[in-house]
């Protein structure tokens, strides 16, 4: 009896000792599963497909063609249109007995114009008005447009200038230079001294 009872024990302590082996085994490859499970591998992928804002530089290449609007270079193009100066010159005709020669020199630019008068034959030292009238010399036509006193030098020579802020366009019936004997347009500084007519362009 004695040696059955010892064999039990030797036999059920094996199996104690085989079954919490087995046990501890089992419970060992129970906590190396989660190895498997975690497969970190895969998330790693995830990263890769949004490190992907490669793609976003696409529209900026795109937008930066405002090189085509250069084209305003065209549109530079009015001082094409723009119509050059243009000189004319009139010859200055003594008038009631004087002695006054010069020309009249009108440049028109765009919608303004300059008239130059250079004189001589005048008195020494003295003050004559000018005038652009309307018609021909002697006609005694109205005035159109006013002009800066000749004012001649002690040789009697005078040279003046006068901008005008309108085109020059003289109709059909004429424009001339009228030159006063001055110093005023009173009494007889209206008298006519000499004359220059006007030509259209």
């Amino acid at each position: 009896m004695q040696k059955r009872f010892v064999s039990t024990m030797i036999v059920s302590v094996a199996l104690a000792a085989c079954g919490g082996h087995s046990a501890s085994g089992a419970q060992a490859v129970a906590h190396t599963s989660p190895i498997a499970a975690a497969s970190p591998t895969a998330m790693t992928t995830p990263p890769t497909t949004v490190a992907s804002p490669t793609a976003k530089t696409a529209p900026p290449t795109t937008a930066a063609s405002p090189t085509a609007k250069t084209t305003p270079t065209t549109a530079a193009s009015p001082a094409a249109s723009m119509t050059p100066p243009i000189t004319l010159t009139a010859k200055l005709v003594p008038e009631s007995g004087s002695k006054v020669g010069g020309t009249a020199i009108v440049t028109t630019s765009g919608s303004t114009f300059t008239v130059r008068l250079e004189a001589t034959g005048l008195r020494p030292s003295s003050t004559h008005p000018a005038h652009i009238h309307a018609g021909t010399c002697g006609s005694n036509g109205p005035i159109v447009y006013p002009l800066e006193n000749l004012v001649s030098n002690g040789a009697g020579d005078a040279v003046s200038n006068t901008w005008i802020h309108h085109p020059y366009q003289v109709p059909a019936s004429g424009w001339y230079v009228q030159i006063h004997q001055g110093p005023s347009m009173s009494g007889t500084g209206a008298t006519h001294i000499a004359c220059a007519q006007l030509r259209a362009h």
